[in-house]
């Protein structure tokens, strides 16, 4: 088995294609439900609509319309207990940390691979128990 959790409903935001494919299969094979948004704004409209069902946002730094630090401070207005796990090909730790003070859960440098988004998941609901 892929993970230690119970199944989860996940919100992918993120405007690349293969990657999204490549963690909602990812996602789907460890049991989760997911949900695809392909740039922020549309991500932002699902969580309003949909938050209530969704435990987990994976969330990519560069996306088209608003970046991934505007989509997640958006997130935390719409609900300031939100799970984001933030992943990015480059960001400044001292970002980074701050994100964290501000209540990011959970922070993956690209490129990633499956265990490493499989670790981060697990750390972040092992915290949250």
């Amino acid at each position: 088995m892929l993970n230690n959790i119970q199944s989860k409903r996940i919100l992918i935001i993120d405007d690349e294609q293969i990657i999204c494919e490549f963690l909602s299969d990812l996602l789907r094979e460890m049991g989760h439900s997911v949900f695809i948004a392909n740039d922020g704004l549309k991500g932002l409209a699902i969580y309003e609509n949909q938050g209530d069902n969704i435990d987990l946002v994976l969330l990519d730094m560069g996306l088209p319309h608003i970046n991934g630090i505007d989509c997640f401070n958006k997130l935390q207005k719409i609900d300031e207990k939100v799970n984001v796990l933030l992943y990015s090909g480059y960001i400044r730790s001292e970002l980074v940390d701050n994100l964290f003070h501000q209540g990011l859960k959970g922070y993956i440098a690209k490129p990633f691979f499956r265990n490493d988004i499989v670790q981060a998941i697990n750390k972040i609901y092992a915290l949250s128990e």
